[in-house]
């Protein structure tokens, strides 16, 4: 049936809407954690073609696994810039970082290893830019001030 091919490749992540005459319920890929979709966050960048809707992190043993939903206005146009995820440490140095021109996909899925990470609360930032310049792409993160880079939120290690 139906239900048994969607649940072999998805996960049910609930009810999001019901009455007498319908019920909606959300489905994602397996891999991709259910917070996700409850997890929306606005970073708008200064070219108005491009937005980060919801962004959710993960641990896994020595993994740190970041989700992410890209919006963008207009498809037609070519997109020429890089994303680069870092981590700071407390006293904001880049002690990782993975940088990658994005398929775009309706979900990005991203992997880092921290295995050599000390204990300690680490902050997740998001930097969008130009490969072939360097030039940084402002964004707007749930304010009017342009900004460098967004702030995605902390975690911690404990070994």
């Amino acid at each position: 049936t139906y239900q048994n091919i969607l649940t072999q490749h998805h996960d049910s992540c609930g009810t999001r809407a019901s009455n007498d005459s319908m019920i909606i319920e959300y489905y994602l890929q397996k891999g991709i954690p259910c917070p996700l979709i409850d997890s929306e966050i606005a970073v708008q960048y200064s070219n108005d073609n491009l937005k980060l809707t919801h962004f959710y992190a993960s641990l896994d043993d020595d993994t740190l696994r970041l989700f992410s939903i890209w919006d963008r206005v207009d498809t037609s146009t070519a997109f020429p810039y890089s994303i680069s995820f870092q981590i700071l440490d407390a006293d904001d140095t880049i002690v990782l970082q993975q940088d990658y021109i994005s398929p775009f996909e309706p979900i990005d899925k991203r992997a880092l290893n921290i295995s050599d990470l000390e204990a300690g609360t680490y902050t997740i930032t998001l930097i969008l830019y130009d490969p072939s310049t360097g030039f940084i792409n402002q964004g707007n993160i749930q304010s009017n001030t342009p900004q460098d880079h967004a702030n995605l939120g902390d975690f911690t290690l404990s070994r």
